[in-house]
């Protein structure tokens, strides 16, 4: 039942995460996510977390990522809070579900595999009335602990995490996206010479040889610069990959640098690439995208179109996107039940709600419905006036002295302006 008890490779595989429970983590002392249809038992597609600074929107999507692959480091490695904190996911294992339980704050040797019918019993029924620790879950559910591995992430389960400060592949940093490019350039060619001297090749053109090259062995960075360009192709810009040193080409024929595009196109641009190159050339199928506040910096009309262009470019990966963000725009094309409020109550714990705006709301309605109420930390007195949502951001900037939050306040009452 430990993890150091087996290797890590076992017969068993994860291959979805259908629920998430945490028990005295931090903020939420009880909290629930079903990753399901009620109607269908399907996985979700995507899910989008929402709710005021410091509320948890990007400590839940770390969890969420963290599950997809629970024997990983975690993107976050504070645990200093989570001493009785306790995870419960429920996933789809090879042809049945199982439960991994394991201690928050990562402790070596402690996962354990539950069977799900602990859903049936009574003491299922008092986790929300009475959150336990680790310890006291280990012995509650004691009957239903099973002598099996710790099973592994399934193969095709890739997954990416991209926040301001952080860009993981398979947990692993992704690295300089123009390093990247410059390799692959060196490897495309040393394949193209390969391929031009084969003795079938001998008497045909060089015209004829890079045709039938470029059929028979599809080029990553072809299909990335018809993604890139469609972004940039309003701007009159396009990409000319073989320019290494300035591969954006402008309508005059003169060419800059990757870095004299704006730091977050930039980063749009590696996050798109970082994520296709992950899947291309393989069979692998499945996998998902996480992104912490990923509107920072970009223009409205950028803001609006984000989810759509990812789903439109994942859609083939049937990768689900978990997103946490404070920017209506991002949050409106998720439907209510997919979108999640995260709002404090007045003892200060943290509570998970549905959404309320309709898929594909005017922001101004969604930010009204769903935002506005989130920024109350108490209930408001009875007959107490509720202040607008931008006088409490100005507010809220004269007061904050983090760098981060403030920035973040500051782009959300500019948002507002422009909505």
């Amino acid at each position: 039942m430990a993890l150091s008890s087996y290797p890590l490779l076992s017969m068993a595989e994860l291959h979805h995460l259908k629920r998430l429970l945490l028990s005295r983590y931090r903020q939420f002392a009880a909290c629930e996510i079903d990753l399901t249809d009620p109607e269908t038992g399907a996985i979700l597609p995507d899910l989008c977390l929402i709710g005021p600074n410091g509320s948890g929107k990007s400590t839940l999507l770390a969890e969420l990522h963290q599950c997809m692959d629970p024997c990983a480091a975690p993107v976050t490695t504070t645990h200093d809070d989570l001493a009785d904190a306790l995870v419960l996911a429920k996933y789809s294992t090879d042809g049945d579900d199982r439960y991994l339980a394991r201690h928050a704050a990562g402790i070596e040797g402690d996962i354990l595999v539950l069977d799900p019918a602990m859903e049936e019993s009574d003491q299922w029924a008092t986790l929300a009335s009475s959150p336990p620790d680790f310890e006291e879950f280990r012995t509650r559910f004691a009957d239903f602990l099973l002598d099996e591995p710790v099973p592994s992430p399934a193969p095709e389960n890739r997954r990416a995490w991209f926040s301001p400060d952080l860009s993981l592949l398979d947990g692993r940093e992704a690295g300089d996206f123009a390093a990247f490019l410059a390799r692959h350039l060196e490897e495309r060619e040393c394949q193209y010479h390969l391929y031009l001297k084969r003795p079938e090749n001998r008497d045909k053109t060089i015209a004829e040889v890079e045709r039938e090259f470029e059929a028979a062995t599809p080029d990553l960075l072809t299909a990335l610069k018809d993604i890139w360009g469609s972004l940039l192709e309003p701007c009159g810009l396009r990409f000319d990959f073989a320019q290494t040193a300035a591969p954006v080409q402008l309508p005059d024929g003169s060419s800059l640098p990757f870095d004299a595009l704006s730091p977050a196109i930039r980063n749009l641009l590696r996050r798109l690439g970082q994520v296709y190159s992950q899947y291309f050339g393989t069979d692998l199928r499945e996998g998902s995208l996480f992104l912490d506040t990923p509107e920072e910096g970009l223009a409205p009309e950028l803001r609006s179109a984000l989810i759509d262009l990812f789903r439109t470019f994942l859609i083939t990966q049937k990768a689900p996107i978990f997103v946490a963000t404070h920017c209506p725009l991002i949050a409106a094309p998720f439907p209510p039940a997919r979108r999640l409020r995260l709002k404090y109550r007045p003892d200060g714990s943290v509570a998970l709600l549905k959404g309320v705006a309709a898929a594909g709301s005017d922001p101004t309605r969604l930010l009204k419905s769903d935002f506005e109420s989130n920024l109350q930390h108490t209930a408001p007195r009875h007959g107490e006036a509720r202040s607008s949502r931008y006088t409490q951001l100005k507010r809220a900037i004269q007061e904050s002295e983090n760098q981060d939050e403030l920035a973040d306040l500051i782009d959300e009452i500019m948002t507002m302006r422009k909505l």
